[in-house]
């Protein structure tokens, strides 16, 4: 690890600290800038199913701004980064997307089941796993997570584990299959079986000031929040 880093080490979970800044990394040409690092082929996929109860309408069709839906949006941001971006879920919506559709073969509701649909129908080495709930999602915390080592490298923000905006590699596969196989339908149930890179908040917030990606919309209450904070500081906090 380069000596502008910090690490300490806990069992199979590490813990890395990056204080490195990069000039561009809050900006559109430095998050193209991901899809052209040799030899580490990178996908990315949206977990877009399901009709979202608590928030009363499917949040992959909400519109925010004058731009266009959620899984649009989400889409696009994950296409500056990855060289190909699957759209896991079984809803029209999820068919008709922009990127590659995969179909969720979960016989339950849970996220686990999308990110093993997504890993057995990519080829990449690589794969940044998002939810269609992230309305403030960065395009430039996606290009960092996208180049941190690991078998897993996950944020944690407000002391949580964020498994929704996470870079995973093909090898987690198997540790996921057998995860679902004794029931523990956990996103990070997997995680004693793999080498997994905690990206703590404070390096989250050098490329995400303010940590907004992880504000989701899954209630109306935070989805009246993120439009009262579009409204005060305009739909351009959309596009990072």
């Amino acid at each position: 690890m380069a000596a502008s880093g910090r690490a300490c080490e806990h069992g199979r979970v590490r813990r890395v600290v990056d204080c490195r800044a990069v000039p561009d990394a809050h900006s559109h040409a430095g998050a193209l800038t991901a899809k052209a690092t040799p030899g580490r082929s990178l996908a990315a996929a949206v977990l877009a199913g399901g009709r979202s109860a608590r928030l009363g309408f499917p949040k992959a069709l909400l519109r925010l701004g004058s731009g266009g839906t959620l899984l649009a949006d989400t889409i696009e941001k994950l296409s500056r980064v990855a060289s190909e971006v699957l759209v896991v879920g079984n809803e029209p919506w999820c068919r008709d997307a922009a990127g590659r559709h995969v179909p969720d073969d979960a016989p339950e509701r849970a996220s686990i089941y999308g990110a093993r649909a997504a890993l057995r129908s990519c080829d990449a080495e690589r794969i940044l796993i998002v939810g269609c709930d992230m309305p403030l999602l960065s395009a430039s915390l996606l290009v960092h997570l996208a180049g941190r080592e690991g078998q897993v490298a996950i944020p944690r923000v407000g002391g949580r584990l964020q498994p929704l905006c996470a870079l995973y590699t093909r090898h987690c596969l198997g540790p996921i299959e057998r995860a679902i196989g004794r029931g523990d339908l956990r996103m990070v149930a997997f995680h004693a079986e793999v080498d997994v890179r905690v990206v703590e908040e404070d390096e989250v917030r050098l490329w995400d000031r303010d940590a907004r990606s992880f504000r989701n919309c899954n209630t109306p209450a935070a989805l009246r929040e993120i439009v009262a904070l579009v409204e005060r500081e305009g739909p351009d906090i959309l596009k990072r």
